[in-house]
C-alpha cells in the first residue's frame, strides 16, 4: 500500500466513497476512531447511519494517512469554533461529506475546502426554495423547465452547502444571503463577511446520476483530481 501522496498548491483531490463497499470492514474501520468518534457513532438511532459513520471517518483517517505518513489512528484533529475538523499542526486542508450511499472527502494543501453532497429525490422542495434561497436563485429554478427544477434544487443545495463549509460556518450562516447559480458549473461566488467582500470558487463536479456534488474554496485552484479507493485495492486515479 503506498503510504504518502504528494499534492502540489492549488489543487484539488477529490475522494469517491461507495460506502456500502466498506460495510464490511466497518468493524476494522471502527478500531481507526478516536474516544470522542466512537461516542458519536454510539449517538445514532439506527445502526445502518452508524455504520455509514464508522466507514467514512474511518477512510478519512486512511486517506489522511496518505498524504501525511500518521497512522490513521494516531491523526489527531481539532474544531473551529464552528465545528469544522483541521489536522493538528499540518497544513492539509480537508471536508467531508456524505449522503445516503456516497460520500465525498476533499484534500488541499494550502486552500480552505468545503464539500457537499447530495442525494436526488424526485420532488422539487418549493417550501424550502422559499426558506433558504435568495430571492435571484428561486426565481432562476422557477424559469428553468418543470422537470428540470428537483435536479437544479439539488445543484444549487449542494453548491450553498459547499460555500458555508469552506467558509467554517456551518449552520450559523443564512444560505440566503449569496448567490449560486442554479446551471453554471464553475462560478465566483461573492459573499460579504462582517461588511468584507470575498470570493469563492464554486465547482459542480459528478459521483453518481442519481446525486449532485459540488466543493468551494477561498481561492482560484490549478487542477482537480478525482480518486477513488475500494476494499483490497489501491487508490485508483480517475481523473
Amino acid at each position: 500500500m503506498t503510504t504518502h501522496f504528494s499534492i502540489k498548491p492549488r489543487t484539488v483531490h477529490l475522494w469517491r466513497i461507495w460506502i456500502p463497499d466498506w460495510a464490511s470492514e466497518a468493524p476494522t474501520l471502527r478500531l481507526l476512531l478516536s474516544q470522542d468518534e466512537l461516542a458519536r457513532a454510539e449517538r445514532f438511532h439506527f445502526d445502518i447511519h452508524r455504520e455509514h459513520f464508522i466507514v467514512v471517518r474511518g477512510l478519512l483517517r486512511k486517506i489522511l494517512h496518505l498524504y501525511t505518513a500518521i497512522l490513521p489512528e494516531k491523526i489527531e484533529f481539532s474544531y473551529g469554533l464552528r465545528g469544522k475538523p483541521h489536522l493538528k499542526n499540518i497544513n492539509l486542508h480537508f471536508n467531508v461529506s456524505h449522503s445516503h450511499d456516497i460520500a465525498a472527502i476533499a484534500v488541499t494543501p494550502d486552500i480552505e475546502i468545503g464539500v457537499d453532497v447530495e442525494k436526488i429525490q424526485p420532488h422539487f422542495k418549493a417550501d424550502l426554495v422559499k426558506r433558504f434561497f435568495s430571492n435571484k436563485e428561486a426565481r432562476a429554478l422557477l424559469e428553468l423547465p418543470e422537470e428540470q427544477r428537483h435536479i437544479a434544487f439539488y445543484h444549487v443545495w449542494s453548491r450553498k452547502e459547499a460555500l458555508i463549509k469552506a467558509l467554517g460556518e456551518g449552520l450559523f450562516m443564512s444560505l440566503n444571503t449569496f448567490d449560486v447559480s442554479a446551471t453554471e458549473k464553475v462560478e465566483m461566488v461573492l459573499v460579504t463577511r462582517e461588511t468584507k467582500k470575498h470570493y469563492y470558487l464554486v465547482e459542480s463536479f459528478t459521483l453518481h446520476p442519481d446525486y449532485q456534488a459540488a466543493f468551494a474554496t477561498s481561492q482560484r485552484i490549478e487542477a482537480v483530481l478525482h480518486w477513488q479507493w475500494l476494499p483490497d485495492t489501491e487508490p485508483l486515479l480517475l481523473s
